[in-house]
C-alpha cells in the first residue's frame, strides 16, 4: 500500500514540477525524499522473497508483477489528478 501510495503522489509532485509550481528543490525533497522515504522497496522485496521461498511461486510473481504495473498506473493517476486540479 505505501508504494501506490507513494507512487500515486510521485506523480502529483512530478506534475507540479513539469507546470513550474514547485521549484526543483522543493521536487527534490517532496518526491526523493517524503516519497522515497514511504516507499520502502525493501519491504517489497522481502515480501516477494517469502512468497518464492515457501514455494508459492505463482502468489510471489503475481505479487511482483501487480505491485509494478499497479504502481506505474498510480504515477500516471497521481500526473492526471494534478491536470485535473
Amino acid at each position: 500500500m505505501a508504494n501506490l501510495i507513494g507512487s500515486l503522489l510521485i506523480g502529483v509532485f512530478a506534475g507540479m514540477v513539469t507546470s513550474d509550481e514547485l521549484r526543483n528543490t522543493m521536487n527534490v525533497l517532496l518526491a526523493t525524499g517524503f516519497c522515497g522515504g514511504l516507499t520502502t522497496f525493501s519491504t517489497f522485496s522481502l515480501e516477494t522473497l517469502k512468497y518464492f521461498k515457501s514455494g508459492k511461486k505463482l502468489l510471489a510473481w503475481t505479487y511482483w508483477v501487480g505491485s509494478v504495473i499497479a504502481c506505474i498506473c498510480c504515477v500516471y493517476l497521481g500526473l492526471w489528478f494534478h491536470s485535473w486540479l
